[in-house]
C-alpha cells in the first residue's frame, strides 16, 4: 500500500476506525506526519458530525460525488434543505485537510503525535527493555537516534521501550520512561532537525494541553521530554530540583 492510498483510506474511516485495513494501520504508526494529518481530519469530521442537527441519510458522501448539475440536482436539494449545506461541509472539509501548500508541521508536533498515542496505548513500541543502557544498544545496532549525554536521573530510570518513527522528515526514537508515581515520560530524540527545529543546550520547560515539555539540544542531537507528571516530576528527572 503507498503512503497516497493509506491517505485515502484512512479519510474514508476517520470515524470507524475499526473498519481501516491492516496495511493501513501499519503505515499510521510509522508515519508521525500521516498520523498527525489523520488526527486533524478526525477532529474536524467529529465536529461536523456534532454539528449536524439530524442523522446523516447512508450514503450521502457517494451521492454528493455523483450528482450532475441538471434538474436531478435542483430537485434533490429542494426536497432537502440542509443537503446543500452537507456538501458545503464536506467540500470545506476537503479543502481545509487535504494537503498542500503552507507551513510544514514541525518534527515537535509531529513526535507528539505518536507520544500520545503511547501515552494511551493506541500504538506499538518497536522494541522493550528495562534500561536505558539496553535500548542505546538496541538503537545503537540499527544506526537509529540514540540519546546521548542525559541530564539529572535520565540514565537510572526504568524504560519499558522505544518507537521509531519519521518525524520533521527525519528519523526519530521515542524512548519512554517509567516514572515512580506510575506516570510516564517519552523522550524524542532527533538529529540534525535544522537551525529552526533545534532548541536551546539549556533545558527549556514550558506546559501545553496537560502535558509537562522540557526541549534541549546537544550538538546536532535534539530533544523533546513530555510527560503527563506535574512539573515538580518533570523536574526531577532532569535534575532541576
Amino acid at each position: 500500500m503507498t503512503h497516497e492510498e493509506a491517505r485515502l483510506e484512512l479519510d474514508a474511516t476517520t470515524l470507524r476506525p475499526q473498519d481501516l485495513s491492516e496495511e493501513a494501520r501499519t503505515l499510521l504508526e510509522q508515519d508521525a506526519a500521516l498520523a498527525a494529518w489523520t488526527d486533524r481530519r478526525r477532529s474536524f469530521d467529529e465536529r461536523v458530525a456534532g454539528a449536524m442537527p439530524e442523522e446523516v441519510p447512508a450514503g450521502l458522501r457517494e451521492r454528493l460525488l455523483v450528482l450532475d448539475a441538471g434538474s436531478r440536482h435542483r430537485t434533490v436539494w429542494k426536497r432537502t434543505p440542509w443537503f446543500a449545506a452537507a456538501a458545503a461541509v464536506l467540500l470545506l472539509g476537503g479543502l481545509l485537510v487535504r494537503p498542500g501548500p503552507g507551513p510544514e508541521t514541525s518534527w515537535q508536533d509531529e513526535a507528539m503525535v505518536v507520544v500520545r498515542q503511547l501515552e494511551h496505548g493506541r500504538t506499538r513500541l518497536t522494541e522493550r527493555a528495562g534500561s536505558l543502557e539496553a535500548l542505546r544498544g538496541y538503537l545503537d545496532a540499527r544506526h537509529s537516534p540514540s540519546p546521548g549525554r542525559m541530564p539529572g536521573r535520565m540514565d537510572q530510570t526504568r524504560t519499558f521501550g522505544c518507537k521509531l518513527i519519521q518525524a520533521g522528515g527525519h528519523p526519530a526514537t521515542i524512548i519512554c520512561f517509567q516514572l515512580e508515581d506510575g506516570r510516564e515520560a517519552h523522550l524524542v530524540i532527533i538529529e540534525n532537525a535544522g537551525p529552526r527545529g533545534r532548541p536551546p543546550e539549556e533545558p527549556k520547560l514550558t506546559a501545553l494541553d496537560g502535558w509537562n515539555l522540557a526541549a534541549w539540544s546537544d550538538g546536532p542531537v535534539s530533544y523533546l521530554l513530555a510527560t503527563t507528571a506535574d512539573a515538580a516530576a518533570l523536574k526531577r528527572l532532569l535534575g532541576l530540583g
